[in-house]
């Protein structure tokens, strides 16, 4: 990747200095060009004994770098697994019409609105589910801004358990998700 990154530096650049990239965009490119190299520094060791000497280089710390990000990626997976109950899960994703996705390009703020509306489209799935019982699903939401073409594409990926906690925190099964009800429900929110 970052071969790929430093062939096309310039392209960068100039997007940068137009305005057609965001300002963060050139920062971790260029943070992560200096990944654990001598450029963001480094700490050397030396045996007093030996005269050997070994130099640890300092990493960008940037979610875009493809050594520091995977360990980010970790620690948040590690986390999300402590916090997940044991219960089966399901994985959902809701996107948006190619139409709107160039609003939400130009305004970063409405990315909020799509975790509002995921938000209330399980919300109304768990009072559709209860009727007259309080319930509530457990989930994990993770936003991503690109498909797998690399076209600007925000969609949000939705970890669900497959049960719902009542307001005495206990645990119902629920295996079932109507896929018409989603969709119209996430399309009306």
């Amino acid at each position: 990747i970052k071969h790929i990154l430093w062939k096309h530096y310039d392209t960068v650049v100039k997007w940068d200095s137009t305005g057609k990239a965001r300002p963060c965009v050139l920062d971790n490119i260029q943070k992560s060009l200096l990944c654990n190299t001598v450029y963001l520094g480094y700490d050397l060791f030396e045996c007093s004994l030996c005269d050997n000497y070994n130099l640890v280089y300092h990493h960008c710390h940037s979610r875009f770098c493809t050594s520091c990000g995977t360990k980010n990626q970790k620690i948040l997976a590690s986390k999300a697994q402590y916090m997940c109950l044991d219960v089966p899960h399901r994985h959902i994703v809701f996107t948006i019409p190619k139409e709107l996705r160039k609003y939400i390009q130009k305004d970063r703020s409405l990315i909020d609105c799509l975790f509002d509306a995921v938000n209330n489209t399980l919300t109304f799935m768990a009072y559709k589910r209860s009727k007259h019982k309080k319930y509530k699903f457990g989930f994990i939401c993770t936003l991503h801004t690109f498909g797998r073409d690399l076209k600007f594409n925000p969609h949000i990926h939705v970890l669900i358990a497959e049960c719902v906690i009542d307001k005495n925190c206990n645990q119902v099964s629920h295996t079932h998700f109507h896929y018409e009800q989603l969709r119209k429900s996430f399309q009306k929110s």
